[in-house]
């Protein structure tokens, strides 16, 4: 492809390929398109795939170069299934024992109430939005 040919005419028979645009209005037949389907798998027994790509550099992808990508990627090679969703974050609790008369803790308490009502009211907003 160095030397200006196109990926098609790596194509052994690429000049014989003729085809423009146009509407065929037969395969709305059944008849036709079950004659289409064995035509085409008929061809596909005596067609022998070539790969294509085996002359063109690996393409350059950097969005999988980063380091939780690497991590996923690993993880699933590694066949470790994915772990479930964190369920505690999402539970509000009013502060227990010694932290009782903390007010670090109670403000924490109620900014994760404050969370999950904002949470749950974006839960009951997006239906309805998608519902007009």
């Amino acid at each position: 492809m160095a030397d200006g040919r196109l990926l098609f005419m790596d194509n052994e028979h690429y000049a014989l390929v003729d085809a423009l645009p146009y509407i065929d209005t037969q395969l709305g037949s059944m008849e036709v398109a079950q004659q289409v389907k064995a035509l085409i798998d008929e061809e596909m027994t005596q067609f022998e795939p070539r790969d294509y790509l085996a002359d063109l550099p690996p393409p350059d992808l950097p969005l999988f170069e980063g380091d939780m990508i690497k991590q996923e990627l690993a993880r699933i090679e590694a066949g470790v299934s994915l772990t479930g969703v964190d369920v505690e974050r999402y539970r509000v609790e009013q502060p227990q024992g010694l932290t009782v008369s903390d007010h670090g803790a109670w403000r924490k308490a109620a900014e994760s109430a404050q969370m999950q009502l904002e949470y749950n009211r974006l839960r009951l907003f997006n239906p309805q939005m998608l519902a007009r």
